[in-house]
């Protein structure tokens, strides 16, 4: 990609007005009218949607929201914006990834999450709420900073897979386990510099022990969002409740709930959903193998399945040699 093709947006249509950090003035009229078409038409409709997507990567967008969401940002959606795109006449959809000319969300400033200079009490903080707010004030969750994420909302297939893929990224990556490890892998690269560290700064009141209790706020914090996170979807979208799906297989393939991919034959996998809301399931054969069906919730030849989980359920994929 040539450089000078970047478009990199600070804060998009916000009231501060708008900061090109990478492009040139007018760069950002793309994005404007994507917000104009939405203010006229909605994103409601399948034809509306659809039309969107070709401005933006609605999966790239959801899972920055997700992330937002489950970490708390309390400096945000208001601030800390950063959105980028190459710069191309028209959608290229058949480009490589990054190359389509779409608008893709950048992480940036994290720092007032996980609950920084907010005690224990962030971990139950209703941040969906606050990134969907239609009258916020002007800080930190002013109108203008979720309307984008509210107005798609409103599309059945978008919600679905929002609530899908927040569901996915709980049952893996922001699972406490693996959150944990993942700050205790980090502690420890750090350790041995920290007292250093704090003693030419002036940090944490020259006490080592100050900063490890704050890794231990990170930690709980780890533990306990994902019920609160699951709470929060139920009463947002007044969804029933949740239930457990487990999943096996034999030798000769893979499974894929919604965007996870399941390859351990070994391990049986269990992962929570939301009863309102189908999943779609598939089973991936290996070379060599064909799919002989599925056994469980569903009884079905067909390698794709959706499924409205209504209780606790189990369900196994059968391979056979071909």
């Amino acid at each position: 990609m040539n450089t000078e093709d970047i478009v990199i947006v600070n804060n998009p249509t916000g009231i501060a007005g708008v900061e090109i950090q990478e492009g040139y003035a007018g760069d950002e009229m793309h994005y404007n009218h994507m917000i104009k078409y939405i203010e006229e038409h909605g994103a409601k409709s399948q034809k509306d949607y659809e039309y969107i997507k070709t401005k933006m990567d609605v999966d790239n967008f959801i899972e920055y929201n997700i992330l937002q969401i489950y970490c708390d940002n309390r400096d945000w959606p208001g601030n800390n914006v950063r959105i980028w795109r190459k710069r191309t006449q028209a959608y290229e959809p058949n480009s490589l990834y990054g190359h389509d000319g779409r608008w893709r969300w950048l992480v940036f400033d994290l720092d007032y999450g996980f609950g920084l200079f907010k005690g224990e009490s962030p971990v139950q903080n209703n941040s969906l709420e606050m990134a969907t707010q239609a009258d916020g004030p002007y800080y930190p969750n002013p109108p203008w900073s979720t309307f984008l994420l509210r107005s798609l909302l409103e599309n059945e297939s978008f919600k679905n897979q929002f609530i899908n893929t927040f569901a996915d990224r709980l049952n893996t990556i922001y699972k406490p386990d693996v959150v944990i490890n993942r700050i205790e892998a980090m502690e420890e690269i750090y350790y041995p510099n920290i007292a250093n560290h704090i003693a030419r700064w002036k940090l944490h009141n020259n006490k080592v022990e100050n900063w490890s209790n704050e890794i231990e706020v990170m930690k709980k914090f780890a533990r306990y969002r994902p019920q609160h996170i699951y709470q929060h979807i139920i009463n947002y979208f007044g969804l029933t409740g949740t239930a457990s799906i487990k999943v096996d297989m034999n030798e000769g393939g893979a499974i894929k709930i919604n965007s996870v991919n399941i390859l351990d034959k070994d391990t049986l996998w269990e992962g929570t959903y939301f009863t309102d809301i189908p999943i779609k399931v598939q089973a991936i054969p290996s070379p060599g193998f064909v799919f002989a069906g599925w056994e469980g919730v569903v009884q079905s030849e067909e390698d794709t399945v959706v499924i409205n989980l209504k209780q606790n359920s189990y369900l196994k994929a059968h391979f056979k040699e071909i």
